[in-house]
């Protein structure tokens, strides 16, 4: 059986520490948590101007969006962790012909830097012809300006259309004849209004002296088809066919159709495209209004187009300051033209850089942080006796909303004098006979000879 005592017969209470002798902490430097990979990070929450959207967008590669690893004004060469090489094609590598070492030879390969991505070409430089005289003796560095240039050069590419005019298009057109005001343009032209029509009568010839219409595409294309449509209300009694040809001496024929509803529908059977299309009218009268089209043509690219990475290839003395961006690869020793001695001088990285334009989150990323802030600080933004509120204040002062104190009195203002208007009889007296618009009142004079006798002294 268990007996429980006072404590005052138990005696004192003794302790024991649980640590004998010096503590011994563990405190860890930044170089040490660098070195075991510790180190906090911060997250797009951490940084003034992070971007909880806009930092996490994926790259290409479905990987999220990293920056830059390198300088701003370097470039790397990209190594492919899994099929990339470190020599040869493909890598950057600088080296000498074995049968000419007067021939430097640079290998292709990637670049990636701040803006992205910038494939080149294998180029081989013959040291005695690259300038006049040749390359001096001596070492030099060998590498690649980083150009970032706007592509401002109008540029075309081939889309396939249906029912559409080729107003617009890169596509030249002419008719054998076209009465006057009344030009081909109107019926294909970017900017339509009116017809064409041959002749002031509208008469196409006959099949021997027929008018047609040739359409030079600049390029083969495959022609689906083209849909003519007649003036409303005017005759179409003429026959329409398509020929096509390749240099525009040889034409073969692809449709022959007579109008239908007032439109000439004709199909191109034709698969393998060709560069110059005919339309064949005779036989009878013809007035267009417009020439539908479906199939391929050449559009100006009018999408805005960004800045282009472009790269120019440089040799400077060793000691030259390069203060543009640029990537080095290597540094070359040259005597009597001949390549003596390379240094690689590349940096690689397996991972590429693929920038995101800014502008796409810009105001989910802003609406967020907003969100976030009211959340984090919702006590000292709502609750608070001094700020709460602030924020819907500057709100309005951001627009255009203007505040007057409140301890401001209104201001009245008294006239000085009232004077008095002794002439106040009128002048004149305008007699209305009759009302000058519908809705007016009638006048007294008007109503008194309009109504009808019997009518009169009664209620109405």
């Amino acid at each position: 059986m268990s007996q429980y005592l006072p404590q005052s017969e138990l005696g004192p209470i003794v302790t024991r520490p649980f640590i004998d002798g010096f503590a011994r902490v563990l405190v860890s430097n930044d170089e040490s948590l660098q070195i075991l990979s510790r180190s906090p990070e911060k997250t797009v929450w951490g940084g003034v101007f992070g971007r909880p959207i806009y930092d996490r967008l994926p790259g290409v590669s479905e990987g999220y969006r990293k920056e830059y690893a390198g300088e701003i004004g370097r470039g790397m060469v990209y190594i492919d962790p899994q099929f990339g090489v470190v020599s040869g094609p493909g890598s950057l590598e600088v080296g000498a012909w074995e049968e000419d070492l007067r021939v430097l030879i640079v290998y292709n390969g990637t670049i990636t830097w701040a803006y992205g991505q910038i494939d080149t070409d294998t180029l081989a430089i013959n040291l005695e012809n690259v300038i006049q005289d040749g390359i001096q003796d001596g070492v030099y560095q060998v590498g690649y300006y980083l150009n970032l240039d706007s592509q401002e050069d109008l540029t075309f590419a081939k889309y396939r259309i249906e029912n559409s005019s080729l107003g617009g298009s890169n596509t030249l057109f002419e008719t054998t004849r076209e009465a006057r005001y009344h030009p081909i343009e109107n019926a294909i032209g970017e900017e339509r209004d009116g017809s064409w029509k041959p002749t002031e009568f509208a008469r196409a010839g006959d099949y021997p002296d027929g008018t047609f219409i040739t359409f030079d595409f600049t390029e083969a294309v495959v022609a689906e088809g083209f849909s003519v449509v007649a003036r409303t209300g005017s005759a179409s009694t003429a026959n329409c066919a398509l020929y096509r040809s390749d240099d525009a001496i040889s034409w073969y024929l692809e449709d022959s159709v007579k109008a239908s509803r007032g439109t000439w529908d004709l199909i191109g059977a034709y698969t393998e495209g060709s560069r110059y299309y005919r339309l064949f009218f005779w036989g009878g009268a013809v007035e267009v209004e417009e020439v539908k089209y479906t199939g391929e043509a050449i559009f100006p690219n009018r999408r805005p187009i960004g800045p282009v990475s472009t790269v120019e290839l440089f040799m400077e003395g060793l000691f030259d300051e390069i203060d543009r961006p640029h990537i080095l690869l290597a540094t070359v020793t040259v005597k009597t033209f001949e390549v003596v001695q390379i240094t690689d001088k590349r940096v690689s990285t397996p991972s590429k850089y693929e920038p995101v334009s800014r502008w796409l989150t810009d105001f989910q990323d802003t609406s967020l942080r907003d969100i976030f802030t009211s959340v984090e600080k919702y006590s000292e933004k709502y609750l608070s006796p001094l700020t709460g509120g602030s924020d819907f204040y500057d709100d309005l002062l951001q627009s255009d909303f203007t505040f007057q104190s409140e301890t401001r009195a209104p201001e009245i203002y008294f006239p000085l004098r009232i004077e008095n208007i002794e002439d106040a009889t009128p002048r004149s007296v305008i007699l209305l006979l009759d009302p000058e618009l519908d809705s007016d009142l009638a006048t007294k004079i008007y109503s008194d000879t309009t109504l009808v006798l019997s009518l009169d002294n009664g209620q109405f």
